[in-house]
């Protein structure tokens, strides 16, 4: 498992990072050459600047497990595909029918709610693979 943050007008990117930092799970952040991030807990993958350019590295880097951070609706579909985990950045699960709708202004009320689900979802992945390595470790 790691966590792909699509940093593109990301406004928890420095909060995941912490969390995965935290969790001692593996993240990375991609964005085009548009913006800068500051240092932070995480791989910065820094692509040229284009029309979905972070979002289409994100799909190369996809795997079944993964978590990604974005509210990119076309993204979250494929990541979904590939078997991936989506949070849009109010910390709501995206699947492939849901659309991450666009807010106003953040609140601290939804940056809270983003790091409760991001850890509640790091939580019930850890918990399922320790379930399989211990029905596995079992059974021999």
């Amino acid at each position: 498992m790691k966590i792909l943050i699509d940093a593109d007008s990301c406004p928890v990117t420095a909060l995941a990072s912490d969390i995965a930092y935290y969790n001692q799970i593996p993240c990375t952040v991609v964005y085009d050459t548009a913006h800068i991030l500051p240092p932070m807990h995480a791989d910065h993958i820094m692509v040229d600047k284009g029309q979905d350019s972070a979002d289409i590295r994100i799909m190369n880097l996809v795997q079944s497990g993964d978590i990604v951070i974005t509210h990119d609706r076309k993204l979250a579909q494929v990541c979904v595909s590939k078997g991936a985990y989506v949070l849009d950045h109010n910390g709501r699960r995206l699947d492939r029918f849901s659309a991450a709708k666009k807010q106003a202004k953040r609140t601290e009320k939804q940056n809270l709610d983003f790091e409760f689900e991001l850890s509640d979802l790091i939580w019930e992945i850890q918990t399922r693979e320790d379930e399989a390595e211990n029905q596995y470790a079992y059974s021999d």
